[in-house]
């Protein structure tokens, strides 16, 4: 599902515009980074919570020249769904 779509599909089920539906879906979404990239964890009640995970640095090897390379620390955006939305999709 496209964003386009999840857009249409709200704003039939909450009879607002598409236009608006689609400002407070972008918003809602932009938040969602702004808080992860602040390292907050998000989470929405009965469907689970974003979060980050640093990553230490870590060698590697180069898939075509063999060579060893090493990544970077960084982090990753983990999500963990709620035991009721868990139900639910079972």
């Amino acid at each position: 599902m496209k964003t386009s779509d999840f857009v249409k599909l709200i704003s039939k089920r909450t009879r607002l515009g598409y236009r608006l539906t689609d400002e407070v879906v972008k918003a809602v979404f932009d938040e969602i980074k702004t808080q992860l990239s602040r390292n907050e964890k998000v989470v929405i009640w009965g469907f689970g919570s974003f979060f980050t995970k640093p990553v230490d640095k870590k060698k590697g090897t180069h898939i075509i020249t063999k060579q060893e390379i090493i990544h970077k620390p960084h982090r990753v955006i983990r999500f963990s769904a709620s035991r009721q939305f868990r139900k639910e999709i079972k």
